[in-house]
């Protein structure tokens, strides 16, 4: 993997298996976070304010979801 300045990873020879890597170590690190967060009381502001985030990162998910299959459908 080659990272360049403006942060634009580029992917040369057999690096995909490293960004797999990379993409399921971060998705282990989310889901030890968010049981973290639900282990907290419902009125822990900490727990509050993740799901407002979460929320917000579900709304944009679909947003892109939509333009994607609008674009496909042209």
């Amino acid at each position: 993997m080659i990272f360049a300045e403006t942060g634009i990873l580029l992917l040369k020879g057999g690096e995909s298996m490293r960004l797999k890597s990379l993409a399921i170590t971060m998705g282990l690190g989310a889901a030890a976070g968010a049981v973290a967060i639900m282990m907290m009381p419902k009125s822990n502001p900490t727990r509050r304010l993740a799901a407002k985030a979460a929320a917000k990162v579900e709304d944009a998910a679909c947003k892109v979801t939509d333009k994607l299959t609008n674009r496909m459908e042209m």
